[in-house]
């Protein structure tokens, strides 16, 4: 068997309304850049996938007016066969997701941008996902967006192949 160090990753749309449920890793993917899923809600009957390290980040340029706010109330779950091995809010995940520092952008005063960046959310142990186990990351939004954006779900790990 062989190993090595991967990254799954997914992405989910936020919108408008709230609260809003999405399941990450449903369905192959058929644009690389939105998604890299080994299999639609499972991994393949002959790989497993070790996940060590979770994040998520902004796939898009959040505005000025919710970049410190468009994550709020928001939950994310690793699911695998009906047993929730982590519930955490996303705000603990967010990696990636700033824009700071500081622009005139009126004549009267300079601004100052300031915005959540963490490093991946490191796992005690591991969670180990068995090939043919179903499974799911559930991101429930908790706050509108302003318009439609990218979230992406990393998963990093060890993926084993035959």
């Amino acid at each position: 068997m062989a190993t090595l160090d991967f990254v799954l990753y997914d992405t989910v749309i936020f919108a408008a309304a709230v609260p809003t449920e999405f399941n990450a890793f449903q369905t192959l993917p058929t644009d690389k850049k939105l998604s890299n899923t080994r299999g639609p809600g499972a991994m393949p009957s002959s790989e497993s996938f070790a996940i060590q390290r979770i994040w998520a980040y902004a796939d898009f340029a959040p505005l000025e007016a919710n970049v410190g706010t468009w994550f709020l109330n928001s939950l994310v779950e690793i699911i695998e066969s009906n047993f929730t091995w982590l519930q955490i809010p996303l705000q603990n995940i967010l990696s990636l997701t700033q824009w700071n520092g500081m622009d005139a952008s009126t004549t009267a005063a300079n601004q100052a941008h300031i915005a959540i960046s963490n490093p991946p959310y490191v796992l005690d142990s591991p969670i180990q996902l068995l090939g043919g186990k179903p499974f799911t990351v559930r991101v429930t939004q908790g706050t509108a967006a302003a318009a439609a954006s990218n979230v992406k779900i990393m998963l990093d790990g060890v993926l084993t192949l035959p």
